[in-house]
């Protein structure tokens, strides 16, 4: 008894032969998740003391320098198999410690809470008697080990001889899901708020009925709109809010949601009424109860209480205080636990969770104190000062840091994120970390934490180098991305995880590229590929067949009558994305993609060819009018045609737009040399890219080593064709204006199109328009030398004709800021 042993093992057999040993035996364990950085590991086992540690051999080959004494359960010496076969005599009392769980502390380390037999028998006899863990199929164990969590889904089903099934590490709600396809009827699921609505969004309603007789919920605050899903379609399974801190043993107040719940303004579900042997007090700060509707601070007593902080005398005595309430008769009920928890009495006695009064804050389930954080950034040589809080967003919290940096050393937020990583586990770890020149400070000196909120948004969005898309696959995941990380903009290069992303919103990521590209990838893919960059490179191999579609969503939301926007003359439509984005999220918009970019069909060959086609596209979206058409450059003459057709069929045409794009004539030279279309297919690149480089810019930009289009076109003329398309395609790729896994088979298909279009939209002789149409281009190419002011569409449209002006050049038309001077205007 009083002996601490240390546990540092995967989620294996191992690991429950190791908690069963030490306390049959009569000692404590400490469990150590053998995911916490090294330093995290080797403090708690020195702090706590430990002299024995029960591991595998996989772990113990990791920390060959650890001084404790190793023992790998899944290589046993040969020592242990000598030992006696029979039990030990039961020599651990109520009082004796059972374990000891290391929680974030305020002061810079972990502190570690000292939990008795007492408590542990208090609370999972009452699970046994109050939770359906003899009915069912038993109990699944998803949390890290180093969570209390995990004593729920342990002890009470192994007590009563039920199984308990032990899920694959790094998995969590989605081996929940691989479960539920071949598991019906476990007794209860022990399970944090944020994975039960995770798991709401993804499992079938009719697997949801059969899953579990209960779900336990504890960890954080419940709302009730991630209730909804499971009262709905598994209306027999018990949802039960169990409230707990550490100190009180895993939970000391739960709360049965039923059809009669009322929820509070927030959407919060009462935490309830106390556990059999634990009582609850709500006061003031002078220690005087308050009335039934007043919030006041939650303190706790009873059998459940953890002894204190190991090591930790003044902690202990500052949280665990003399109870006024308590009579002389009542020991168990001497001390109780100030919880430092918000809450007040309802009319019917239960117990509304409001939120804390310091800054603990509470991450998935994770209690973490800010200040251990903030002095972790502190010992980075960089970092002046810093403060931790949490950013609410989509009702999920985040960990928010803000530093002020040493003006001698300069240190990036991704290198403060990898500092921390080497000290504290990964759900502490600031999502953002922003460097401000100083903290915003209230009237009364202090600091304004609602203002830090605000500016580090904008601030951390700023310090990022941001990749934009360089083509469709790249966009639809950046729209993925935005939606499920709920920030913006983010680039193509930046990391999924630097961003704010962990193992819940992986599994978000995974589902959409599934219903979007049709494409099953396992959750290891984006740990292992945490970019856009790398993951549309997965996405590009040939399993992947939209592609070929010649219309492409590039925003599917909204209400509006879509916009459909016609590619130019290099067949993409990625330019359109700014645009897409100007018009706001209720406008659809949708672009037409030319075939044959792949290589996996032909190529159009005519302006009406593509027209036909575009138009059948189209249908398959809105299959009648009215119909809003557009397009840039060439693509402009596209919707021309289509606009034609449409009249022709009988449908009406509500909006035709064309940007920059003029009347192909007669007189237009047409030219078939190869060094010339291949520098002009330079300009567009560059021009169209949505890194925003001008065609008038493009003199500046030394990987391209061109002063102008005849000395380029001199330097590519010395060369073979094939040396030219290599050259160029080298320096492109160079800019990053196409996807860094683009081949040079690839490269060509691009230009291929963009030398069949050249031709196509030039030989294309349009005709009368009795409809209405919109023109959008710039002063250089409306009142360019012997340019008609309407860029020769006039003598053409019979309807309405409405010119727009706007600054800059052909390709900074479809650029910010004329893209938003577009969207007001259409």
């Amino acid at each position: 008894p009083e002996v601490t042993v240390g546990l540092c093992l995967n989620r294996s057999i191992e690991m429950v032969i190791g908690i069963l040993g030490i306390l049959k035996a009569g000692g404590a364990y400490l469990p150590l998740d053998p995911t916490y950085p090294e330093e995290r590991l080797v403090y708690m086992l020195g702090d706590a003391q430990i002299s024995i540690l029960l591991t595998q051999q996989h772990i113990r080959e990791r920390y060959p320098e650890w001084a404790t004494s190793m023992i790998c359960l899944d290589n046993a010496d040969e020592t242990i198999w000598h030992e006696a076969e029979t039990n030990p005599d039961a020599r651990a009392t109520l009082a004796n410690l059972a374990y000891i769980i290391y929680t974030s502390g305020s002061t810079g380390n972990p502190k570690g809470v000292m939990l008795q037999h007492q408590g542990l028998l208090n609370y999972v006899s009452w699970c046994i008697k109050n939770y359906p863990v003899m009915r069912g199929q038993g109990a699944p164990l998803h949390s890290s080990i180093g969570f209390d969590l995990t004593i729920t889904s342990l002890f009470p089903s192994l007590l009563v001889g039920q199984r308990v099934i032990l899920l694959p590490e790094e998995q969590r709600v989605d081996a929940l899901l691989q479960l539920s396809e071949t598991d019906k009827q476990l007794n209860i699921i022990k399970i944090t708020p944020a994975h039960l609505a995770l798991l709401g969004q993804q499992v079938t309603p009719q697997k949801a009925k059969d899953l579990t007789g209960a779900f336990i919920i504890g960890g954080e605050a419940l709302l009730e709109q991630d209730l909804r899903f499971w009262k709905t379609f598994a209306p027999d399974t018990k949802l039960i809010n169990e409230y707990g801190p550490t100190e009180a043993t895993v939970g000391c107040c739960t709360y049965l949601y039923t059809d009669n719940t009322q929820p509070d303004v927030s959407g919060s579900v009462p935490i309830g009424r106390p556990i059999r042997n634990m009582r609850l007090y709500i006061v003031d700060q002078h220690l005087s109860p308050v009335p039934v509707g007043v919030w006041g601070e939650l303190y706790i007593s009873g059998h459940g209480l953890a002894r204190g902080y190991y090591n930790r005398p003044d902690l202990t005595a500052e949280r665990f205080l003399p109870n006024p309430f308590a009579r002389g008769s009542e020991p168990e009920y001497s001390r109780m636990y100030r919880t430092g928890d918000v809450v007040r009495y309802r009319a019917d006695g239960t117990i509304e969770f409001r939120g804390r009064n310091d800054q603990q804050i509470k991450v998935r389930g994770f209690r973490i104190e800010a200040g251990e954080i903030e002095t972790a950034l502190r010992k980075h040589p960089a970092v002046v000062d810093a403060i931790v809080q949490a950013s609410d967003t989509s009702h999920e919290a985040q960990l928010v840091g803000y530093v002020i940096g040493d003006p001698q050393t300069e240190c990036t937020a991704a290198e403060l994120q990898d500092f921390l990583r080497k000290q504290l586990p990964a759900y502490m770890i600031p999502a953002h970390i922003t460097q401000l020149a100083a903290f915003p400070l209230t009237v009364h000196g202090k600091v304004d934490r609602e203002q830090l909120l605000r500016s580090g948004s904008h601030q951390e969005a700023s310090q990022r180098a941001h990749v934009p898309p360089r083509d469709m696959l790249e966009f639809q995941l950046v729209q993925i991305w935005e939606h499920v990380l709920k920030t913006r903009p983010i680039g193509v290069t930046d990391d999924f995880f630097t961003l704010g992303g962990h193992s819940f919103l992986v599994l978000q990521v995974m589902q959409r590229i599934e219903k979007q590209f049709g494409q099953v990838l396992p959750l290891i893919t984006l740990f292992e590929n945490p970019s856009i960059e790398h993951l549309a490179d997965l996405l590009r191999q040939p399993t992947i067949a939209n592609q070929s579609l010649p219309l492409v969503p590039i925003q599917t939301a909204g209400e509006l009558t879509p916009l459909f926007l016609v590619h130019p003359i290099g067949g993409t439509v990625h330019c359109y994305l700014e645009l897409a984005r100007a018009l706001g999220p209720d406008q659809p918009v949708y672009g037409f993609q030319a075939p044959g970019l792949q290589g996996e069909t032909r190529a159009l060959e005519s302006v009406e060819e593509m027209a036909t086609c575009y138009i059948a596209a189209m249908k398959s979206v809105q299959p009648a009018g009215p119909y809003r058409l557009g397009g840039w450059s060439m693509g402009g003459v596209v919707a021309f045609e289509m606009a034609q057709q449409l009249s022709r069929q009988g449908e009406q045409v509500e909006q035709l737009i064309l940007l920059g794009s003029r009347v192909p004539l007669k007189k237009m030279r047409i030219t078939s040399n190869y060094t010339e279309l291949l520098t002009e297919f330079v300009y567009h690149l560059i021009g169209s890219s949505l890194t925003g480089i001008s065609a008038q810019q493009n003199q500046q930009l030394p990987q391209l080593n061109i002063q102008d289009a005849k000395s380029f076109m001199a330097t590519l003329n010395q060369l073979e064709q094939q040396e030219q398309l290599q050259l160029v395609f080298k320096q492109i790729k160079q800019l990053g204006i196409v996807p860094g896994n683009t081949d040079i088979e690839q490269f060509a298909s691009l230009f291929a199109i963009f030398r069949m279009n050249y031709k196509v939209g030039r030989t294309y002789r349009p005709k009368a328009y009795a409809g209405n149409m919109i023109i959008c281009s710039t002063e250089e190419e409306l009142q360019g030398k012997g340019q008609e002011p309407s860029l020769g569409w006039r003598k053409l449209v019979k309807g309405k004709l409405r010119i727009y002006s706007l600054q800059g050049d052909h390709y900074s038309l479809i650029h910010r800021p004329n893209t938003q001077l577009l969207a007001s205007y259409l």
